[in-house]
């Protein structure tokens, strides 16, 4: 409600939404504040976003959303302000019910030129931050903070390539983590 009321409506429209047995108020919110950043850049990484079961790095979305980061930036606000998304510290994690409407109503079809773009982008990401954390000889101690930190979104990418059997993409992320998975 609180989102709808940023978005421009008034209370008097918002409250009536509560108060109806057969309205699914959820749906409603989140369908009504989010057709209002349709083909907007805060969709874009709205979508990208839910992709992740975690938080991410800001420069992951702008990334996979093929956007510079000074638009990101004003879209993150954007975000925020209808309550659909938290940032911190250079992380944005979008809510839980916002994340799974998103993925079911906006989130391509992998199969779909669109959502095959958006997951390769997606995967490249985390082949990217992989590589950059590699030791030089996978046997030795080194610091895997950084993998700690995005595990729980490296393990989302891998699981999403053995679901879809993408061999090529599964093939890519599992020799980076050979270090990280023997400590």
């Amino acid at each position: 409600a609180i989102g709808q009321v940023a978005a421009g409506y008034r209370i008097p429209q918002v409250l009536p939404q509560l108060t109806r047995h057969a309205n699914d108020y959820c749906q409603y919110y989140l369908a009504d504040t989010v057709s209002k950043l349709e083909e907007q850049i805060a969709q874009t990484i709205l979508v990208v976003l839910s992709m992740f079961p975690a938080s991410a790095k800001d420069t992951a979305l702008s990334y996979i959303a093929q956007i510079e980061e000074h638009q990101a930036n004003e879209s993150f606000a954007q975000l925020k302000q209808l309550s659909l998304v938290s940032v911190e510290n250079n992380r944005s994690a979008l809510l839980p019910l916002a994340r799974d409407y998103v993925a079911k109503e906006l989130l391509p079809e992998a199969s779909s030129k669109a959502g095959n773009q958006l997951r390769k982008r997606w995967l490249l990401w985390h082949q990217t931050l992989l590589a950059a954390h590699q030791p030089l000889y996978w046997r030795e101690w080194y610091d895997y903070t950084p993998i700690d930190t995005e595990w729980e979104n490296i393990q989302a990418a891998m699981e999403w390539c053995i679901a879809t059997a993408d061999y090529e993409g599964f093939s890519k992320l599992w020799p980076l983590l050979r270090g990280y998975t023997h400590l």
